[in-house]
């Protein structure tokens, strides 16, 4: 972010203060200006009660990342005398921290300003030099520019005043060696910057339902802070929670938080949460065993299979029977004992279908229908780039789609093909290429992408045979399917 031309402004800047300060070394040195030692500092007449950033505006809500205009440093010094000093200057370390709390940037710099009226708390916005290096956190006017979210602490602070005379000697620049015993320390005070809520972290919904959670931080502005919480959409808030930073077992709905801080400034953030569609029952139909032509242990087809779905077959006294995550064409399921009760179900992430028995296998005609649904559904959620595994509306689908894109080009491809999508929520994702019979070819590609945030990769499909594959991306917003055609 640094210029050659603001750092070169800057630089001269710095020289030039630092030729003026001209200030004597002692045995308590602070970058290049020299500090006399904190024991000599006997006086408590001033003290610094409170710092903060102010832009234009009395309250600055942002949204995190967001570069802010720049803001003056303004400190507030109680004064418990009955007389007015003349001024007020500071030394000290700005500590920038990033939202995840990560140090980025140490700042030494001072400043100086008056005067600091009698039995009252004086608040003064402060033209602030670097004493050090410059740097991208203060401007050529001595005000501080930093990005919604980081927050800011003043650490290491020896602060110096004057008495009331009014001359020469008393107005800033302050010689800080000289004018002790009017001094002080304070091992550091925390800079409140613009209010900012953001969400921490989001539990979906399970398909147990009403465990889902709401993690929010807030930064900034002036502590401390009141929570309101309201709910739509079906969402209820819980007993008790309502004027909670955090929520915890929510049910399907949209959450909205109002944060309001001491000074009465507010920030606001909304949230939905969606339950997981419950995950069809298997339509099934069973053939026996035959000594001659066809299957030499039972089997059962399911009729309606859901992609990315697992299917489990329970026997009393056998092994259980697992299928592979289902990707496409017929699912029929062998290796049963014959006179014997099965049980069966779907699996699709968390979630379990309920279970289909005996008493519930279809006709011939109920199959072809089945099959025949769970096709369309499959193409339908194809086109949208969306995996057939939930039963949804035709609206829903396509809002869905806008949020949640999944697709590839070429198709078909000869050498290479690109795979784009976009993530609905923000965490872990990873990108698997299977075979056409659902069988796991490589991992291409795994991290962390934010919400909205376009991932792309380009597969080399050269050492692969001719054939259907298909792409799958698994994130927390659930996992979708494209199908690709290698074609010479």
């Amino acid at each position: 972010m640094k210029s050659i031309n603001n750092y070169l402004t800057k630089k001269l800047c710095y020289t030039a203060t630092i030729l003026l300060l001209t200030l004597i070394a002692t045995t308590n040195t602070y970058a290049q200006v020299n500090l006399p030692p904190a024991e000599r500092c006997t006086s408590k007449d001033l003290e610094l009660v409170e710092a903060f950033l102010s832009g234009s505006d009395e309250c600055v809500a942002c949204e995190e990342g967001e570069l802010l205009d720049p803001q003056s440093l303004n400190l507030s010094i109680d004064n418990k005398t009955g007389s007015t000093r003349t001024s007020f200057a500071f030394w000290g370390t700005l500590e920038v921290y990033n939202s995840d709390g990560e140090l980025d940037e140490s700042v030494s710099l001072t400043g100086c300003n008056g005067p600091i009226v009698a039995d009252t708390i004086t608040t003064l916005p402060f033209s602030v030099i670097e004493t050090d290096e410059p740097s991208d956190y203060i401007n050529n006017s001595g005000q501080i520019v930093i990005e919604c979210g980081q927050t800011l602490k003043l650490t290491g602070l020896f602060l110096a005043w004057t008495d009331a005379a009014d001359n020469t000697n008393r107005v800033c620049p302050l010689n800080p060696a000289k004018i002790a015993p009017k001094c002080g320390t304070l091992p550091e005070i925390e800079v409140a910057t613009g209010l900012n809520a953001e969400v921490d972290e989001i539990t979906q919904i399970s398909c147990e339902g009403n465990d889902g959670a709401i993690d929010v931080s807030v930064t900034g502005g002036a502590p401390p802070y009141t929570y309101e919480w309201t709910a739509s959409n079906g969402g209820v808030i819980p007993t008790g929670q309502a004027d909670d930073q955090d929520l915890t077992g929510l049910g399907p709905g949209t959450y909205s938080l109002l944060v309001t801080d001491d000074a009465d400034c507010t920030d606001t953030l909304s949230v939905t949460l969606e339950a997981p569609d419950p995950v069809a029952t298997p339509i099934i139909t069973v053939q026996a065993a035959t000594l001659c032509e066809g299957p030499s242990t039972p089997t059962i087809t399911v009729c309606n299979p859901i992609v990315d779905a697992v299917y489990t077959v329970v026997q009393p006294d056998e092994d259980t029977i697992t299928t592979a995550a289902y990707v496409s064409g017929a699912l029929v399921i062998g290796g049963l004992v014959a006179g014997k009760d099965f049980e069966i179900y779907a699996t699709l992430g968390e979630c379990n279908s309920e279970i289909a028995d005996c008493d519930d296998i279809a006709t011939e005609e109920e199959c072809t229908a089945a099959a025949a649904a769970s096709l369309q559904k499959s193409s339908s959620s194809s086109i949208q780039s969306l995996s057939p595994s939930r039963t949804t509306s035709s609206i829903k689908s396509i809002r869905d789609a806008d949020r949640n894109t999944l697709t590839a080009y070429p198709v078909p491809f000869r050498d290479r093909v690109n795979v784009e999508f976009k993530a609905e929520r923000s965490g872990n994702y990873t990108i698997n290429l299977y075979d056409s019979k659902g069988k796991l070819i490589k991992e291409l590609k795994a991290g962390k992408s934010k919400s909205g945030q376009l991932q792309s990769i380009e597969v080399d499909g050269r050492s692969l045979p001719d054939g259907m594959y298909f792409i799958r991306v698994v994130d927390n917003a659930g996992s979708r399917t494209v199908k690709l055609l290698k074609k010479e």
